[in-house]
């Protein structure tokens, strides 16, 4: 029997047969795979003995043999020589099983590799090649492999072990993507992430979670994950300036977020402050390219972290300047002024019909020029200036929920109620900003929106949800719906309650056990 407590796209954890959690590493020593009476024994799951199975590299097709909860893929070592073509049999594997059974990869234990295989889904290894290793003196490590003279299973076996323990965590936390990009220690690992990330940002894949937590964006493949890649999409072909803030300036990041309550940005506010209800602020940074001001507080503007050093790689320029051209040619503002310290330069071409301000918010001197800029510009023009907090909210929903969700900006009213913004219509709260998570909650009152238009529902069996809904109780689902996101509870029609997806869809559908949906009322 499967148990699955945690998800992250297709990594998995929970325990098997009430004994054993996954992801594992089978111990050969202790009785864990063994031949019975002509057929294979794992765990207690029973399999036909397993031949061994030539791999085609040119043309793989999914080979494995399956128990009741096992699926394991035939000749590891062989499939693992051939990163894109292992790749895409993995692909047919998952296409193919859907959550149904975990997969066991035999043959493979290299510890620098297991965190990108949990990753994409696998969820059994064993120790075959580990052992033949230690008995070479091979020592796996945190920085990479060393050599003694003794036989170093033992603490070879240690390190796999608490390797997998930190996994398991990190796919309850949603941490897993972390761990992942920046431990690298395997070329093939860093290959296979890199093949996730492409397919995922190429063909729409719904499997990676819509939120993850914190982001370390420690290094370059930061730039492709698909959260931040989305993010950059909706910004660049779907996003809306306010309607009602004609003048546009650009500022650079900051190291806390929201970038608001860092010292530089308040320096900053501070400065333009006569001037704001006339100016959309557009914030530059990496790995998202730009981020306007009404969405800092949402994710993944308010969750990432990286190295402020005022160097910027090739890869970052070269998204950056893309991002901000296509947004200035789709905009419609009546001036652009940079307010921008000198290493970021390398927009300056991107930026030749704009004016750009060189100057930092530590120097009085250039705030003053900035202000001084800002009110020559404002006081010609000729609109009005009206409040656009609730053109912002219908950002952050648009952000959230898609570009689908409609321009409610009118019949809103946005207040505040025990430090969280509430969004009410009719005066019901249809809405709530939860800034630790940088997103909208639905309440029921919202439920008409996602019902009309087919988005972001659940649909479940007759009966009353409480505080967990489970897989077997789900019968059916919108298009679209990843783990972590707030869905609408349905059944044949009407409104059962509103949640946060736990599960991908794939495995909603499939599965009979575990918690698919957090009912919240």
């Amino acid at each position: 029997m499967l148990l699955d407590i945690g998800f992250f796209g297709w990594a998995r954890t929970g325990t098997l047969n009430d004994s054993y959690q996954y992801p594992l590493m089978l111990r050969s020593r202790e009785g864990q795979i063994k031949k019975e009476s002509g057929k294979l024994n794992i765990l207690g799951e029973v399999f036909p003995t397993l031949p061994r199975t030539e791999f085609h590299a040119d043309n793989p097709t999914p080979l494995y043999e399956e128990s009741d909860n096992i699926l394991v893929l035939t000749d590891g070592t062989q499939l693992i020589r051939r990163p894109r073509a292992f790749f895409n049999y993995l692909m047919k594997v998952h296409s193919s099983n859907k959550y149904r059974k975990i997969l066991y990869l035999p043959g493979i234990s290299d510890p620098f590799l297991i965190p990108v295989l949990v990753y994409l889904g696998i969820s059994i290894f064993d120790d075959f090649q580990l052992r033949l290793e230690s008995r070479d003196g091979i020592v796996y490590g945190p920085f990479g492999i060393t050599r003694s003279q003794e036989n170093t299973e033992t603490e070879n076996g240690v390190f796999v072990e608490n390797s997998l323990r930190v996994l398991r965590e990190s796919i309850k936390s949603l941490g897993i993507r972390n761990i992942v990009e920046n431990c690298q220690l395997s070329a093939t690992a860093i290959a296979l992430l890199r093949m996730s990330d492409r397919l995922m940002n190429t063909q729409g894949n719904d499997v990676y979670p819509s939120y993850s937590g914190k982001i370390f964006a420690y290094n370059g493949q930061a730039l492709n994950r698909p959260d931040i890649v989305r993010y950059r999409n909706f910004i660049s072909s779907e996003y809306s300036q306010p309607e009602n803030n004609k003048l546009m300036l650009l500022i650079p990041c900051s190291a806390r977020k929201p970038y608001s309550f860092s010292k530089s940005h308040r320096r900053i506010i501070e400065a333009i402050y006569p001037f704001r209800k006339y100016i959309h602020e557009v914030i530059v940074t990496s790995p998202l390219g730009i981020v306007p001001r009404e969405l800092e507080d949402m994710y993944p503007a308010s969750f990432y972290d990286v190295p402020v050093t005022g160097d910027w790689s090739t890869d970052e320029k070269l998204m950056i300047n893309s991002m901000l051209d296509s947004y200035i040619k789709k905009g419609k503002y009546s001036g652009i002024i940079a307010f921008l310290p000198r290493e970021y330069d390398f927009i300056s071409e991107t930026l030749e019909q704009s004016e750009i301000i060189w100057g930092n918010h530590s120097n009085d001197s250039d705030l003053s020029t900035l202000r001084e800029r800002l009110r020559m510009e404002v006081s010609n023009l000729k609109e009005k200036a009206v409040p656009s907090s609730h053109w912002n909210i219908v950002s952050k929903l648009r952000l959230q929920f898609g570009s689908w969700f409609p321009d409610i900006s009118k019949d809103i009213k946005v207040i505040r109620s025990y430090n969280l913004e509430q969004v009410l219509l009719d005066n019901k709260v249809n809405f709530v900003v939860v800034p630790d998570r940088g997103k909208l909650t639905i309440t029921k009152n919202a439920a008409h929106y996602f019902s009309e238009a087919g988005k972001n529902l659940i649909e479940i069996d007759d009966f009353k949800p409480t505080s967990n809904i489970y897989a077997v109780g789900i019968t059916g689902t919108s298009d679209g719906i990843r783990q972590e996101d707030e869905v609408v509870i349905h059944h044949s029609g009407e409104v059962r309650g509103v949640g946060v997806a736990k599960m991908p869809r794939d495995a909603m559908l499939s599965l009979s056990k575990g918690v698919a949906v957090k009912v919240r009322n």
